[in-house]
């Protein structure tokens, strides 16, 4: 099974688009429980271009992912997202007094929050991270790795089970378990990552119209 399966390409959409969503909700939730509610959500996508895990950008405003973490686990992948998050705090909310992306108010904010501040390598998961969804989201991430296989039988068995999941569980209910009032619309081709003109054009949603991207 190579990439140019149309089936794992839409499957690996899919799941990508899952798990930003699954990611927003999560956002909204830290945001909550360790920031008093003081960030503003930025674009979260995966980035094909970062070298890291992770980064907090500021302009565009937006939390760029590794598609590395697909493949890491959920808990890797909150982990990561609370360190962006804190980056953001600290740019957004005490005004980047260091003026380093790893300073001391960083280390700070960071280690008040049991969060991982290291610079380099994998942060250390959370256990109260892996929930039922996000243990689904982790087994289909599995299976269409297993689907990119030379073996071509390994590899239909691997994508056969992991549509099955997608259809028993419903990705978008996984994702997002507790609707809200919005309604939503798919825009262009279904893919998880986005290119950098359409990151501004999501930022310029979110900043000046009632929309969430």
């Amino acid at each position: 099974m190579n990439d140019s399966d149309p089936q794992a390409a839409r499957l690996s959409a899919e799941l990508e688009r899952a798990t930003l969503r699954a990611l927003a909700q999560t956002y909204d939730s830290l945001n909550l429980e360790y920031f008093k509610g003081s960030l503003r959500r930025p674009t979260i996508a995966f980035a094909d271009a970062t070298s890291r895990l992770g980064s907090f950008v500021s302009v565009p405003r937006g939390i760029e992912l590794s598609p590395k973490l697909l493949h890491l686990g959920w808990g890797v992948a909150v982990e990561v997202l609370k360190h962006e998050m804190a980056h953001q705090f600290v740019i957004e909310v005490l005004g980047d007094p260091d003026g380093a992306a790893h300073g001391p108010t960083f280390r700070r904010v960071c280690e008040e929050r049991g969060f991982d501040s290291a610079a380099t390598g994998l942060p250390t998961a959370q256990a109260d991270a892996d929930t039922p969804e996000s243990k689904t989201l982790e087994r289909i991430a599995k299976l269409l790795a297993l689907a990119e296989s030379p073996n071509e039988h390994e590899a239909q068995a691997a994508m056969s089970a992991a549509r099955r999941l997608m259809l028993k569980y419903n990705l978008e209910e996984i994702a997002a378990p507790n609707r809200s009032t919005q309604g939503f619309r798919h825009l262009g081709e279904p893919t998880g990552r986005v290119s950098e003109s359409e990151r501004i054009l999501a930022v310029i949603l979110s900043e000046y119209f009632f929309v969430e991207t």
